[in-house]
């Protein structure tokens, strides 16, 4: 079998090797204004002129022409409206990319052509979405447009401020590099030359399902600086945000500061029923009004240099201080067969302070070659409060205490290598990750450390064949954990391919299977020991065991003009998801998290993209999910739909949007959780560099809520909290100014790229 398997393998590698055989000349052409120009004729040359071959640029302004040897011939570039371009292709016996052309326009020919092209292109492992005219002038920052760029699946939330996805957590990077959700803001509109939506990830991004790479200008002088200011009145929630960009030559220096602000107030529910062999104990109750309150201040410092089309040198430096006092529940709870009630005060809240320091280095060669080294160091230091008192008629019966303190080192460092060919992509990756956690617990004066290794390798390649695209990847993890007198070595992998057929960049099927091993992580093992017996810490956190889970996906696109759908179904299947077990008893009640054997999620999800016309977009999705959750001792099934729905109207300098959402009934071993409801409508003006809005959030009436119940055998308990969001008034605010000069102008930049790659402009 492992004989077969290797032969296989060097059968792919020969055949990628042999279709890089095939010599091309590739490229994309693109008018002044940087929009790509479809139905260009671009003609091969020889030297006295003859003609040898030809085509024209697609919808999306890119070309390619089939060369048997580039020995000094003329590529000519010809449009109507444009000035024609005439380059010289040096000698060449490979795949050859000239890069972005930029034809200059002839204004007297242009008042009678009107040029249409496609926003987006598919690229072997990404979509690249091109913003449109339109899109730059209605968005204020990088997370505005990305909204309305309309990525499938993914969803923007200028509530929260995050980015997220049906199928799971999404990266966010400028650049090829990863950054947090403050420097997209920071991001002006006119900065972006493309944002990419990659599908294909590795290690490199992280555990996400998706990462969006923002892809920007740089300057050589001058500067840009911004506030933004977003506040749901009543103290609802609150962001602001400032930065300041400098640059001078190939440097940039950054400094970010962002504040987030919660206060709330919410009602709880709560009812529970213990079974004790003598006797059954049920007691249902309310609690009062409780605020919430959370403050968050994170600061940056940020340093990067790079030279076009050779290196990229990052460093940042970030600082963050975490206040959450959290809330205090206070219930009267109605025992049943007692007359007297039980008072519970259930107090939690927690205080972090955080620093890291990330170092990047970007290095790209000939040949489409990149190599990738980033490090990461951080340190957390994390306080947490957490009391349960139980009286009754004015006598204490119970003091629960689970307060502890806690530092948390880590260090992560990766290398990553890619090699972009014509029809094949070629990646390679290596990652460390040491975490060490230190609990000192405060009520038993008890300290515990726990500590993990993690090595990673990842291979992936990719082909594509005329309409056809072939996906391999394996990841192979080494995960070692360390408690006081334990350790335990454990392996995980991860196997992922994929098929697909592209009718066009917008239509296509794809089949995807993945399978991989499921080790606990270190902060898993940090809240299962949390969660034991409060008065002693239980070691053994190693019995946890590895879980296996496999993921099918089968997805469609399809583009009808101004309507694009996109429909998938997928089935996960997760066994042996949870083995840890601890209990704990007293005269009124019983703990116990049993084991989950099974866990299986079967969706269907429909997305799509409705332009109806100029002035108005219309985005949606709805996805149907059959969750079944089995233990040692249950089984449990349940059905819900998650859904969201966006719809703009833009006039002249005015844009009017409106969305809504819902979460359904997830389930997670034995707890059932319910997620929540939103609507929120914004009326956004826009003057140059100024941008003005008012929104009003939950005004359907719709609160934001979760339920909660837990299951088995001895304990059921069932819980629902919600926060009032009815009729909350909103008001936002940003503006910026820049100063200083672009580093190059459209035409210089091409200039300059073409003279890198050894091509001599002719006029």
């Amino acid at each position: 079998m492992k004989v077969k398997i290797i032969l296989l393998l060097f059968f792919y590698f020969g055949f990628s090797i042999i279709l890089n055989a095939q010599y091309q000349v590739t490229g994309e052409v693109y008018s002044s204004g940087m929009n790509p120009l479809a139905n260009v004729n671009v003609i091969l040359l020889r030297q006295d002129s003859t003609v040898i071959s030809g085509c024209v640029s697609d919808r999306i302004g890119h070309f390619k022409l089939n060369v048997a040897k580039t020995d000094g011939y003329l590529l000519s570039f010809s449009c109507l409206g444009y000035r024609t371009r005439i380059l010289v292709l040096p000698p060449k016996e490979s795949d050859f990319n000239v890069g972005r052309i930029v034809l200059d326009t002839l204004e007297h020919q242009l008042d009678e052509v009107e040029v249409l092209s496609q926003s987006s292109v598919r690229d072997k492992d990404r979509r690249i979405y091109y913003p449109t005219r339109e899109q730059l002038k209605y968005s204020t920052n990088g997370l505005t447009l990305l909204q309305q760029l309309s990525v499938p699946f993914l969803t923007v939330s200028l509530v929260e401020n995050t980015v997220g996805s049906m199928n799971g957590a999404v990266g966010l990077a400028i650049n090829g590099k990863l950054v947090e959700v403050s420097e997209v803001l920071a991001l002006r509109p006119e900065e972006i030359l493309r944002v990419e939506c990659i599908d294909y990830l590795g290690i490199r991004y992280g555990e996400v399902v998706m990462a969006i790479n923002y892809v920007i200008k740089v300057k050589e002088s001058g500067g840009l600086a911004g506030v933004g200011y977003t506040n749901f009145m009543g103290g609802y929630t609150r962001h602001a945000n400032f930065f300041l960009k400098k640059n001078h030559g190939r440097s940039e220096f950054g400094l970010y500061y962002n504040n987030h602000f919660v206060d709330r107030e919410f009602v709880e529910e709560n009812r529970s029923i213990y079974r004790f062999p003598e006797q059954v104990i049920e007691r249902v109750g309310k609690s009062e009004d409780n605020p919430w309150k959370m403050n968050i201040n994170e600061i940056k410092l940020s340093f990067n240099n790079r030279e076009q089309d050779k290196y990229y040198f990052s460093s940042t430096l970030k600082g963050e201080i975490r206040n959450d006092p959290g809330r205090t529940s206070i219930y009267n709870y109605e025992v049943k067969g007692e007359n007297v009630p039980l008072r519970l005060r259930d107090s939690s809240g927690q205080k972090l302070k955080s620093s890291s320091l990330d170092l990047y280095l970007e290095r790209q060669f000939k040949g489409n070659s990149t190599l990738v080294f980033d490090l990461v160091g951080s340190y957390h230091d994390t306080r947490v409060e957490n009391t349960m008192i139980y009286a009754q008629n004015g006598q204490l019966l119970d003091n629960l205490n689970s307060s502890r303190e806690g530092d948390k080192y880590s260090l992560m460092g990766i290398v990553y290598y890619e090699r972009r060919g014509t029809q094949t992509l070629l990646t390679l990756a290596l990652k460390h990750a040491w975490f060490d956690v230190n609990n000192d617990y405060v009520f038993m004066n008890q300290k515990s450390r726990l500590s993990q290794h993690i090595t990673a390798g990842c291979l992936s390649t990719m082909t594509n064949l005329n309409s056809w695209t072939f996906f391999a990847q394996g990841e192979l993890y080494r995960i070692q954990n360390g408690e006081t007198g334990l350790s335990k070595t454990e392996w995980e992998y991860m196997l992922h391919g994929e098929l697909a057929y592209h009718f066009s960049d917008h239509e296509g099927v794809m089949y995807g299977i993945e399978t991989e091993s499921i080790v606990p992580t270190l902060s898993q093992m940090d809240e299962s020991e949390y969660a034991i017996d409060d008065r002693i810490v239980t070691q053994g956190n190693f019995h946890l065991k590895s879980a296996q889970k496999v993921r099918h996906l089968l997805s469609g696109q399809f583009d009808y003009g101004a309507l694009n759908l996109q429909v998938q179904t997928e089935y996960i299947n997760i066994r042996n998801y949870i083995s840890y077990v601890t209990d704990r008893e007293t005269n009124r009640f019983i703990y116990r998290w049993d084991n989950q054997g099974d866990w299986r999620d079967i969706s269907l999800t429909y997305w799509m993209h409705w332009k109806i016309a100029n002035w108005l977009l219309v985005n949606g999705s709805f996805a149907y999910h059959d969750v079944v959750s089995k233990g040692e001792k249950y089984k449990h099934q349940t059905s819900f739909f998650d859904y969201s729905f966006d719809i703009y109207g833009m006039y002249k300098n005015w844009m009017l949007s409106f969305s809504m959402g819902e979460e359904g009934n997830g389930m997670n071993g034995e707890t059932r959780s319910y997620g929540r409801k939103t609507d929120l409508i914004w009326l956004t003006y826009k003057f140059q560099n100024l941008d003005l809005g008012v929104g009003m959030c939950g005004f359907l009436g719709q609160d934001y809520k979760v339920n909660q119940q837990k299951v088995c055998n001895e304990w059921i308990s069932s819980s629902r909290w919600s926060i009032s969001t009815r009729n909350i008034f909103a008001l936002k605010l940003s503006y910026y100014f820049s100063w200083g000069k672009q580093k190059e102008g459209y035409e210089q930049r091409v200039k300059n790229e073409d003279s890198d790659r050894g091509i001599n402009t002719l006029k």
